[in-house]
């Protein structure tokens, strides 16, 4: 019963672990002696966990072995994540740690961080930080429909009378407003104001939580967001390469995101 007991609990041991006991000789010494230094390594890993800061990367919620189809492949997005992201992230975390800021949510560490120049390091990183984990939560592979409650919100301010699909009008903004980014690069929102619908642009380093906006759809419009998919769109001209992404991208939407945070903003 004891060597069963040991073995089971051995299966257990954090990798690292160094545990020196004969199973031939399971003693009840043996057997706390091994969860003495079994606990002892779940807590060393706990303190390098901490050591590293508050926050980290989102754990992505639908698969990505093969991107994000169509808009981008999973080259692309790997780049995003585990090196712009994944940057901005330690960055936030080294900056925040052992101030007043650390420990608190995001939300409050961009509002906390607004125009203080103090502050500039920490509310750049906190706002890309907040950007990227709404731009991966705007989409999903091959996108899903415009729930019908969104769009007849939507109908009512950007049909110009019913003349004009609403969808297509807020891709077109997007599209202006990616091109107007093209060489600084930003982010472009879908936002409600509190009164209406608008399509905003953002520069580096700002977010619409830090403008009171409530945000829903996002995206990011860095050249590290499509250089390997879309190659020549640093280079163009005529910006075909631009709207080819944001035509992409439109049809990655998630667009129950945009309703749920929509319907939260009536209930507030």
């Amino acid at each position: 019963m004891r060597v069963s007991l040991l073995r089971r609990f051995c299966e257990y041991v954090p990798k690292g672990a160094s545990i020196h006991v004969n199973p031939a000789v399971a003693t009840p010494y043996g057997v706390t002696r091994a969860f003495r230094m079994t606990e002892m390594a779940a807590a060393t890993a706990d303190a390098e966990r901490d050591a590293k800061g508050f926050f980290y990367l989102p754990r992505i919620d639908y698969d990505v072995g093969q991107g994000v189809a169509p808009l981008m492949t999973r080259k692309q997005f790997d780049v995003q994540y585990h090196v712009f992201h994944k940057a901005a992230v330690e960055q936030l975390n080294a900056h925040t740690m052992g101030s007043d800021l650390e420990g608190h949510n995001l939300n409050v560490v961009i509002r906390n961080s607004s125009f203080d120049a103090s502050r500039a390091v920490i509310h750049t990183a906190a706002s890309e930080h907040f950007n990227y984990c709404f731009w991966y939560r705007s989409l999903r592979p091959w996108g899903t429909a415009v729930p019908a409650r969104l769009k007849e919100e939507l109908q009512l301010q950007y049909s110009r009378n019913g003349t004009v699909d609403a969808v297509q009008e807020v891709q077109r903004l997007f599209t202006v407003a990616a091109l107007s980014q093209q060489a600084a690069g930003g982010w472009v929102y879908l936002v409600w104001t509190g009164k209406a619908f608008d399509v905003l642009t953002f520069d580096h380093g700002t977010c619409p939580i830090g403008s009171d906006l409530i945000p829903l759809l996002a995206l990011n419009t860095h050249e590290s967001a499509y250089c390997y998919d879309y190659p020549l769109a640093a280079e163009e001209v005529e910006g075909d390469e631009i709207e080819r992404f944001v035509q992409n991208f439109f049809k990655t939407c998630n667009w129950g995101l945009v309703e749920h945070y929509f319907l939260r903003c009536g209930q507030a």
